[in-house]
């Protein structure tokens, strides 16, 4: 009887769960939208609005790479590697929140400045059919108009990579998929909040509001007094399910839109753009053409960090070209190796697979 309890006891201590539940080390707070990036940059699985991530779903991707290691990330914390095994014997993982340094430069009194000026680092990437394609990272700044009805941006540095082996055997094929999930963040003068539609619904809770599509969570408005900081989470395609669309002989069926926003400010009702301090935008879906039924699988993911905060008058910008195609670069300029500096601002590393991948299956351009 005696041994049969240790081995009951043993084959528990083993067991793999079906889920795990990522939070926050601090208060238990489901983390929501976490990505956790497998061999090579490869998307392994997400964790949902409730901060649950499906082993199932990264069983899937895994195949035959048992030992591989897995980076667990999260715009609002510090990037966490643990080995896919020992995840399957865990029921929650406590990610610890990231520490922000932003310092605020105001070379014109607030009370008199025309425009906010945002500059900080970005990244973006494009994975198509679980392998890495395309990459790139650099400096920006955002000009916000006063009525924040229109924001314009130039790069300052800039690096773009791409999979030219992949590349080329795509070429091969007979219909070639021309949507390029990596880009240069796309920052409008409004917030997630402001930009949702009427089929939104917003039920307020003490320092939370819960974002509400068809009587389903799809995302919240969130305020930590402590840190002085609130955030906007929302994935616009609701659980399970998908939204379809055509154009040009192409059809999208995405899974994903996730969407989220962290701001410098407590009070969830006075956020807007001119105190944002993070963004992240990830989209998942599978692309086809009428003349080709295959589909290929897309997923993206761009993030944007404030750097630098400035308040200046049309004076002071007068003279400087802006621009306004979001699009992929398909170049490289920089006169320093900024993606050095990023520690000092404490913003994570993309994860080890993907940087490994920099200069070898991703090539620069």
């Amino acid at each position: 009887m005696k041994n049969a309890i240790i081995l009951l006891l043993l084959s528990v201590s083993v067991s793999t769960y079906a889920q795990v539940k990522i939070v926050d080390a601090k208060t238990d707070e489901p983390v929501a939208f976490a990505h956790l990036v497998i061999d090579k940059g490869k998307f392994g699985a997400g964790s949902d609005v409730n901060g649950v991530v499906s082993l199932a779903e990264l069983s899937d991707k895994m195949q035959n790479a048992v030992d591989t290691m897995i980076t667990i990330r999260h715009l609002g914390y510090e990037n966490f590697e643990i080995g896919y095994q020992t995840l399957k014997q865990l029921s929650i993982i406590q990610l610890t929140e990231r520490d922000v340094i932003l310092p605020e430069v105001e070379v014109t009194p607030v009370k008199q400045y025309d425009y906010v000026v945002l500059k900080g680092f970005y990244r973006s990437y494009h994975v198509e059919d679980n392998v890495l394609k395309y990459y790139t990272d650099g400096i920006v700044e955002y000009c916000i108009s006063p009525n924040k009805s229109k924001m314009q941006f130039r790069l300052l540095e800039q690096r773009s990579f791409r999979n030219q082996d992949l590349i080329d055997k795509l070429k091969q094929k007979s219909i070639v998929v021309v949507e390029i999930m990596a880009k240069i963040p796309r920052i409008d003068g409004k917030t997630i909040q402001q930009e949702l539609g009427k089929e939104y619904i917003f039920q307020p809770h003490e320092n939370r509001i819960d974002i509400l599509k068809k009587n389903q969570k799809v995302g919240f408005v969130q305020s930590d007094l402590n840190s002085d900081a609130a955030s906007i989470s929302v994935n616009t395609i609701l659980p399970n399910q998908e939204e379809k669309f055509s154009i040009f002989g192409y059809t999208a069926r995405m899974q994903k839109y996730e969407r989220m926003e962290q701001f410098s400010i407590s009070d969830i009702n006075q956020i807007d753009v001119p105190h944002l301090e993070s963004y992240m935008e990830h989209t998942r879906m599978y692309f086809s053409h009428k003349k080709d039924p295959a589909e290929a699988l897309l997923e993206g993911t761009t993030e944007f960090y404030v750097t630098e905060r400035q308040y200046l008058t049309k004076k002071e910008l007068k003279g400087i070209k802006w621009k306004s195609d979001y699009s992929f670069p398909k170049s490289s300029s920089f006169s320093y190796e900024y993606w050095k500096d990023l520690e000092q601002y404490h913003i994570p590393a993309s994860s080890s697979q993907i940087e490994n991948e920099l200069g070898k299956s991703l090539i620069p351009y």
